[in-house]
């Protein structure tokens, strides 16, 4: 039985909850400009996915698509969130549809931003499945190297591109600077089972 996770959460708002899911190499901070404009019409939550943000990787982590639906599932239960509307970006959209799945009938809308997974896993996945590649990873990931991969992943699903500033790619590579959490994204990478996407 996997450790259970409380995710680290943003709350704002009033009104018919809603749910933020953000995606690789990211975490809730990336909803930080979008809650003002929701938070009129929706409490808003936006929760740190497990290994990302603020919320750790539990050491006897086992499938990561699995594992995330357990973690959201258990902080709505956490929540006491009968029913609830989605909004996914990237990991978080293939992460709505397999909760959807889990449980369609807590879920009452489903907003997807550029869904991964669909209709193919990412590179990084792929790298981090590789025994001899997977182990070095967390050591061949200089800063410089974080950035890059972050603004690869951010700009195949921004409009705006002009946002990707040399503050803004800092910020979010700046969680993945430890060995340790580099350490953890390789193992949280290495367990995503493309064959549990490919089924949602």
């Amino acid at each position: 039985m996997q450790t259970p996770v409380t995710p680290h959460c943003l709350e704002a708002g009033s009104g018919p909850p809603l749910l933020l899911l953000h995606g690789l190499f990211d975490s809730s901070e990336t909803w930080v400009r979008l809650i003002p404009s929701l938070s009129a019409q929706f409490k808003i939550y936006a929760i740190d996915l497990p290994g990302f943000g603020k919320t750790p990787l539990p050491g006897d982590w086992g499938e990561s698509l699995s594992g995330m639906v357990d973690a959201v599932i258990g902080f709505l239960d956490q929540q006491e969130i009968k029913q609830i509307s989605l909004i996914g970006s990237s990991m978080g959209g293939a992460l709505s549809l397999a909760v959807a799945q889990h449980c369609p009938s807590r879920i009452l809308k489903i907003a997807l931003l550029n869904p991964y997974g669909l209709p193919a896993v990412p590179l990084a996945v792929q790298n981090a499945k590789r025994p001899i590649l997977s182990r070095v990873l967390p050591y061949l990931l200089f800063r410089c190297v974080m950035r890059q991969c972050v603004k690869a992943v951010f700009s195949r699903s921004l409009f705006d591109r002009s946002i990707l500033t040399k503050p803004m790619l800092e910020q979010v590579a700046k969680p993945f600077f430890t060995l340790k959490q580099r350490k953890n994204l390789s193992r949280f990478l290495s367990a995503i089972s493309p064959e549990k996407i490919k089924k949602i």
